[in-house]
């Protein structure tokens, strides 16, 4: 039983770190869903604020037996965390920017007749449904590559923490 004991003690002391940046995403990940600008901001950098004291926090963890398996996994997930916060977030919110615009301007050009819209709004409306287009495509190859990062690091987490697990309680 102490054995049992200490290796999930462990295995919880390096989930917690796990787990704060995790639950932070999800947060995230709610405001992404919603479009929601302004959550999407505070949630990526409450992400990244907790992904970086998670790494420092690991640079502190005693490793069990020499197996470092759980902090490692750890580590990856929060530097995807980091990656993600510093240099994905930032195009997702330009989409959501762009969006907005793009709205403004079609809302504009409808409230006119056909009879009363000026060639240069007719331009500028066209421009813009090309560039938000583009966007769309963007933002969703974005969004998908993203998905299979994120589902590739908790699998590898949720792996490292079974063979962890596996590896150090006794069988009898």
């Amino acid at each position: 039983m102490k054995i049992s004991n200490d290796v999930f003690k462990h295995r919880n002391e390096v989930y917690l770190v796990f787990f704060k940046s995790n639950i932070q995403e999800s947060f995230l990940l709610n405001g992404l869903s919603s479009g929601d600008i302004s959550a999407i901001q505070q949630n990526a950098n409450a992400l990244q604020n907790f992904a970086k004291e998670g790494l420092q926090a690991l640079d502190t963890l005693a490793i069990y037996k020499e197996d470092a398996s759980l902090v490692k996994a750890t580590k990856k997930a929060l530097e995807f965390y980091l990656q993600e916060t510093q240099n994905e977030i930032p195009k997702m919110i330009e989409f959501f920017l762009l969006n907005e615009k793009f709205n403004a301007i079609k809302e504009a050009i409808d409230k006119k007749k056909p009879k009363d819209r000026t060639q240069k709004e007719i331009d500028q409306y066209n421009n813009m449904v090309n560039q938000i287009n583009k966007a769309i495509n963007d933002f969703n190859s974005l969004n998908d590559q993203l998905n299979k990062k994120r589902t590739k690091i908790i699998n590898q987490w949720n792996e490292a923490s079974a063979k962890f697990l596996s590896r150090h309680i006794p069988k009898d």
